[in-house]
């Protein structure tokens, strides 16, 4: 009944080079997640077409990542019903 699909990094290039928020062209990839340019945000771009354009408006996805602030275990979440994409 369910379908899981794991992107293990999405920023190797940039990881390599010590950048673990940002790729290579410098941008933020947790950043561009709404709107990615195709050009700037491949990444992001490809992998949000792929989710898109198998599960049209039916799916959920969790993103997990370290924080360089927050130590352990935390989580992060949107406290809005209405609007999911007012919380970041």
């Amino acid at each position: 009944q369910f379908i899981f699909k794991i992107v293990p990094m999405m920023n190797p290039d940039g990881v390599v080079n010590g950048n673990y928020r940002c790729s290579l062209f410098s941008r933020d990839l947790n950043r561009r997640w709404r709107a990615p340019d195709k050009s700037l945000h491949p990444e992001n771009f490809l992998i949000k077409k792929m989710i898109v354009d198998s599960y049209g408006d039916k799916l959920a996805y969790i993103d997990l990542h370290g924080h360089s602030k927050k130590r352990g275990v935390f989580m992060y979440g949107c406290r809005s019903n209405n609007n999911p994409y007012e919380c970041r």
